[in-house]
């Protein structure tokens, strides 16, 4: 009874650390270049890869606004290529 319960232990060890593992590859959400501001009470969505999505979006209730976040990742990657 003993070992089972100890290879049900290392099972689940196992089936931990492996969901450690995948978690961090799929955290990454891409970073779209813009961004809607609904209202002040709201934060910006920035879900938007155009800005033409972004207005047909906006159109009665915001206003459209680079992300910043976009242009530093942007950055980010020239300098790696260099």
């Amino acid at each position: 009874m003993r070992i089972h319960l100890a290879i049900a232990a290392l099972v689940a060890l196992a089936a931990a650390a492996a969901a450690q593992e995948i978690r961090p590859a799929a955290a990454q959400a891409p970073i779209y270049q813009w961004c809607m501001q609904p209202s002040a009470q709201r934060g910006p969505e920035c879900y938007f890869s155009t800005l033409e999505q972004c207005r047909a979006t906006a159109s009665a209730v915001g206003f459209c606004h680079e992300n910043p976040f976009y242009t530093v990742a942007r950055q980010g990657k020239a300098e790696r290529r260099r």
